[in-house]
This record gives C-alpha cells, sequence and structure tokens, in this order.
C-alpha cells in the first residue's frame, strides 16, 4: 500500500513534505537490509517522530507504530508494530519472500478519536479539530522497494523475453498475450502452434515470426506498462523489480541507444518502434523473406515448367 499524494480528509503527517498538511514535524523510516539463506532481515528500523500529539496518542495507547512489509510475487503481506524513535529488527523466512518487496512505515489509530488537534497543523487546519475513526492512517512513510536475490541459479537464471504456449481452449483462432513478472506469454491457437513448433527452426521463417510473435507481444506489453506508469511508476527501476523481462528490455535500450533508460524517455517513446529495434528490425527482414520465398518459389515453377 502507498500512500503517496492521496487526500484525507484529515491532516496526514506525511514524509514527502509536499504532500504533508504540517508545517514543521516529520515521520521518517530508516532501515538496513540483508539476505541471508534462512531469512530477510531488516535491522536498525528506526521511525522517527517528533510530533507531540501523535506521540501522546502513542503513549496512551491510542494509536501506534507499524512497519508494513509486502511482497506481491510471493504473496507476503505482513504488518509488525514496532516503537518509534528507537531500533527494531524484523527477521522473515526467506521462502515467504522473493523479487520485489516494499517495506513502509505508518501511524494508525487504534480506536476513534474525537477532537483531533495539533499545533503543527498547516494554517489552512489551524483552529479545526478532526474526528479520526479506528484503524486510520495519521502518518506515512512510503518507504522504500528493495529487490532480493537469490544465490540459487535455477531462481535468477533469465529466460527468453517471451513465450509462445499452445492454447488448446482456442475456438477463434484468436492469439493472446498476457504478461507477468517473468516473461511476455503469447497464447496460440493449437493448429497454428502446430505449424509454428514445425517451421520455427527454419531460417527462412526467423523475421516473420519475430515480427508476429515478439515485436507485436512486446509493443503490447510495453504500451500497457507506459500508461501503468502514469499513475504507478516513479522511475524505471520499480518497473524492473516488478517485471523481470523489464529488465532485458532495460539492457538492450542501454546497448541500442547508449544510455540508461529513465522513465521520461519510457512514457514519452514509441514502442512499436523500439521493440523492432530490440529485435534487430525484424519487420522489415521479414518483408526480405517473404519476397525471397516468393521469388524463389516462382523461379522453382518456372524450371518446372521448362521441364
Amino acid at each position: 500500500m502507498r500512500i503517496g499524494k492521496r487526500l484525507f480528509p484529515y491532516p496526514l503527517l506525511n514524509s514527502q513534505k509536499l504532500y504533508s498538511q504540517f508545517q514543521n514535524c516529520s515521520f521518517a523510516l530508516s532501515y538496513d537490509d540483508e539476505t541471508t539463506d534462512e531469512a530477510y532481515i531488516l535491522s536498525n528500523i528506526v521511525c522517527k517522530l517528533d510530533n507531540t500529539s501523535l506521540i501522546s496518542l502513542i503513549n496512551d495507547e491510542k494509536a501506534k507504530v507499524v512497519l508494513a512489509v509486502e511482497c506481491n510475487p510471493s504473496m507476503f503481506r505482513k504488518i509488525y508494530d514496532i516503537q518509534i524513535n528507537i531500533p527494531n529488527r524484523i527477521e522473515i523466512p526467506i521462502r515467504d519472500v522473493f523479487g520485489k518487496i516494499s517495506v513502509a512505515a505508518y501511524v494508525i489509530a487504534l480506536d476513534d478519536i474525537h477532537g483531533y488537534i495539533s499545533d503543527d497543523f498547516d494554517e489552512v487546519y489551524k483552529g479545526y479539530s478532526f474526528t479520526i475513526e479506528k484503524y486510520d492512517i495519521l502518518a506515512a512513510d512510503d518507504g522504500f522497494t528493495n529487490k532480493i536475490d537469490f544465490k540459487d541459479e535455477d531462481s535468477i537464471k533469465k529466460s527468453s523475453i517471451y513465450e509462445v504456449i499452445k492454447d488448446s481452449t482456442s475456438t477463434d483462432g484468436v492469439c493472446t498475450i498476457d504478461f507477468d513478472l517473468n516473461k511476455i506469454t503469447i497464447y496460440v491457437p493449437e493448429k497454428q502452434w502446430n505449424y509454428y513448433e514445425k517451421t520455427k527452426k527454419e531460417p527462412h521463417f526467423r523475421n516473420i515470426y519475430f515480427t508476429e510473435l515478439a515485436v507485436q507481444s512486446l509493443t503490447y506489453s510495453l504500451l500497457k506498462l507506459q500508461k501503468k506508469a502514469e499513475d504507478v511508476y516513479d522511475d524505471i527501476e520499480s518497473i524492473g523489480m516488478d517485471y523481470e523481462w523489464f529488465n532485458s528490455f532495460i539492457e538492450g535500450y542501454k546497448k541500442i541507444h547508449n544510455k540508461e533508460l529513465n522513465i521520461d524517455d519510457f512514457k514519452d517513446m514509441d514502442p512499436y518502434v523500439e521493440s523492432q529495434k530490440i529485435f534487430d528490425a525484424p519487420v522489415s527482414k521479414s518483408f526480405d523473406e517473404i519476397f525471397s520465398l516468393v521469388i524463389n518459389g516462382m523461379q522453382d515453377e518456372g524450371d518446372n515448367d521448362d521441364n
């Protein structure tokens, strides 16, 4: 869960000053992390809070500080109670998490609070008191997103950016595309998939298949991520943490353009053009292959006529 720019019907103490409704007070999360064979360890977890109103609520057990740890790839999500302004430590079994993991801190209400006020509210809230409901978030630090890499070769081995799968359930002859953490998947109706399997190693069809499968699927997936980036992603690294195959695209982009891909360039790029570049212009080359196949076929027919 990310608070980001979200607005609340009461003043929120946000670690990002731009989105905080407090003038001077702060709430900030810091920690160290390491991965062992047994656990993902968060140590020296410190939530610094200097707002007297919130500290009083915590001391009176009307609010508490929690650490939210989320790992979408493994569907792990857990809330840990922690103490403010002192180091905390948490160990998570390594079997429970992999890939992208997010760590954030919040102050949440433990009961309904009537007459919530603070001397540090922004001027627009001065003189007002607020009613807080149980489990409302009073302070937030969206924290950090990390990536857990395993030493196991099979866990981190990168395969192709896409995979072609036989779709035995298709009844309309339509191919579909989907993508997840690891790769892009193209589902091809069974009959056409069988044709593909028998001919995919033929050099004359290489670029035709790249055009029909790789370029189209990568273009589709990049377009989807561009749209998602407008609302979800602030940097290119976060996309790579969510989607392993996207890291291969980042590497390819760097080789082609001799520069790192950033979030602004990604949002502005033409996915169809970049997909062609990544796969070495197979669309144009497929025309050459088709022309060659047709001309050679015509020549063969002419030779047979002479006979």
